[in-house]
């Protein structure tokens, strides 16, 4: 599977500070979009919507469903970085 479908998996699931923390569903899809390059990517994308550098932390989300109530312009950045890859 490729990085895109990974992190098309993910969720934002909170903004503090200067650190974007992402859930996965599974350790598969956290330790794809996690490598090195593939957060690093990410980052510099994140870094041009915000103009502002960001780092990105890979989580595995437990439930899920849990933090449904994600700010929508959040989860169409993740797609917007999806799109990349």
């Amino acid at each position: 599977a490729s990085v895109r479908m990974s992190l098309k998996n993910g969720r934002i699931q909170a903004v503090e500070g200067k650190i974007v923390t992402v859930s996965f569903a599974s350790t598969f899809h956290k330790d794809k979009v996690a490598h090195t390059d593939a957060s690093r990517n990410v980052e510099e994308i994140l870094e041009r919507l915000f103009k502002q550098s960001l780092k990105l932390q890979c989580v595995v989300d437990d439930q899920s469903e849990g933090k449904a109530n994600v700010d929508e312009k959040m989860v169409n950045v993740a797609e917007a970085a999806a799109e990349i890859f």
